[in-house]
């Protein structure tokens, strides 16, 4: 074979590898599969503060009465939070909430909410529960419906509606931005709900008022004096925050290099044949 017929195969392999290797190999057995391979990743980061997260107190005993009192953020400094606060009664019960999105409220390590209100419940009207609140955390920026049928928060229980209840929060970030989780069939659940998605853990140390001394506040006893003072406080127990990020097994970068190399490898073998071989 002339040494021209080498160093025109090797021209021609240097435009026929690249459009096979590339675009039929590469492309269609490598990089899309990886790329359709959505891995997630896990960071800790430590803060200073935390936005408090918005939440709910529930109560549909019908012997309870509740009138909210104040909210303050502790600091230093100290804040006024009560225009984040709603309260009133509905057609489910007594409800008294705290939407975060009003008015933004860090929290840090010396620093929290304290929500005050004044109780009184009638032990001796029919359906007494023994004032009980159902206690939700949830991510205000979420539509709140739409959450409680895709990822249903699981209410805690504050047994004490008259007494002190102090919550401790752990925050944990999902970062869907891959849409890797996987919306259920049928449903009218959607993943974009987590594509910024914070979860939050909570824990509830109660410390019940005495009644009977200063204070009582059940109607249905002959000594009742009026409303006991309640207090709701709430601080993150750790400022560490766990991140779930969700991302393509590659990216355009990781594929333009990959194909640099395998173009850079058919140049070489042209190079062979037009110079050691011609």
């Amino acid at each position: 074979m002339a040494r021209s017929e080498y160093a025109w195969i090797g021209n021609c392999l240097s435009i026929l590898l690249p459009i096979i290797l590339c675009e039929f190999v590469y492309v269609n057995r490598v990089a899309v599969p990886t790329f359709k391979n959505k891995i997630w990743t896990t960071s800790l980061q430590v803060n200073e503060n935390l936005p408090a997260p918005s939440f709910a107190l529930h109560q549909w005993d019908p012997t309870i009465q509740a009138d909210f009192e104040g909210c303050v953020a502790y600091g230093p400094p100290v804040v006024n939070c009560s225009q984040n606060m709603n309260y009133g009664d509905a057609s489910i019960g007594l409800v008294m909430s705290f939407n975060a999105s009003t008015s933004a409220v860090n929290i840090s390590r010396t620093s929290g909410l304290e929500i005050t209100y004044n109780v009184s419940y009638n032990s001796s009207q029919g359906g007494y529960q023994g004032g009980v609140w159902e206690f939700i955390v949830y991510d205000s920026h979420q539509d709140t419906n739409l959450i409680q049928q895709c990822d249903p928060i699981v209410p805690m229980w504050l047994v004490a509606a008259v007494g002190r209840n102090d919550v401790y929060l752990q925050q944990t970030t999902i970062a869907d931005d891959a849409r890797a989780v996987v919306e259920p069939p049928k449903s009218n659940c959607t993943g974009h709900i987590y594509t910024h998605y914070n979860r939050y853990d909570t824990s509830v140390q109660t410390l019940p008022v005495e009644t009977g001394q200063d204070y009582q506040c059940d109607l249905g006893l002959p000594n009742y004096t009026g409303p006991c003072p309640a207090v709701l406080t709430m601080k993150f127990s750790s400022l560490l925050v766990t991140t779930f990020t969700s991302k393509y097994g590659t990216d355009w970068k990781q594929m333009l290099l990959e194909e640099g190399s395998i173009v850079g490898g058919i140049m070489f073998v042209t190079w062979f044949f037009n110079i050691f071989v011609t």
